[in-house]
């Protein structure tokens, strides 16, 4: 089975589709919207991010994740699940402005990870941006050496290596926000995690760092 045959959007498969709302650093919450059962496209099909695009905003759907930033450097945000930002965080991510990694950590009751999530490259002179949850390494890295439109993240078991999600960016000239469209098998890997590892992908790119990340 290939990559595009595994991520097909039929709606039999265990396939979640989410639209990344354009963000910039200044942003002071980002948004992320699930049109999962909306979506009948299939993720190489023509149109398939416009599709996305359109039903998430012309919908008026509310956010699944809302992410708030903390402080004027952009380097601490708060996760909520929904909307509500007075709730009970889903996750806190720290993204230091003078590191190549990025930490989420989670409440201690979280039914995402019970430990916090590194995510950064593994070398110096390494391509992905892995993590780790529960010993099980996920790695994000470009299909092509030459843009950033399509990013893959690869879950590696016992030498096996198991695609679970893709994020599609938009081609733009000197993009001042930064989105996309992001589909993941949520039977393989825990979709808070995904989603907000995508955001930090977002953020290496949106800062220029996506070329040093990928070596």
């Amino acid at each position: 089975m290939t990559y595009d045959q595994h991520m097909a959007l039929d709606p039999s498969q265990p396939n979640r589709i989410f639209y990344i709302v354009p963000h910039s650093d200044f942003t002071k919450e980002i948004r992320v919207i699930e049109v999962s059962t909306l979506i009948r496209h299939g993720v190489d099909d023509a149109g398939f991010e416009d599709a996305v695009q359109h039903v998430a905003t012309k919908n008026k759907i509310p956010a699944c994740v809302t992410v708030r930033r903390n402080n004027t450097l952009a380097s601490e945000y708060d996760a909520f699940e929904g909307a509500d930002t007075a709730a009970p965080a889903l996750a806190h991510w720290r993204s230091p402005s003078l590191s190549r990694g990025n930490r989420l950590m989670f409440p201690q009751d979280s039914r995402h990870a019970s430990h916090p999530v590194e995510i950064r490259p593994p070398g110096l002179l390494s391509s992905p941006l892995d993590f780790v949850v529960d010993s099980v390494r996920y790695s994000w890295t470009s299909e092509s050496i030459w843009h950033y439109k399509r990013t893959d993240l690869v879950k590696s078991v016992h030498g096996v290596n198991t695609p679970v999600a893709k994020l599609l960016v938009p081609y733009r000239l000197m993009p001042i926000k930064w989105g996309g469209v992001l589909v993941l098998n949520h039977r393989e890997v825990d979709w808070a995690i995904v989603v907000l590892s995508a955001l930090v992908v977002l953020k290496k790119m949106r800062k220029g760092e996506w070329d040093t990340a990928l070596g």
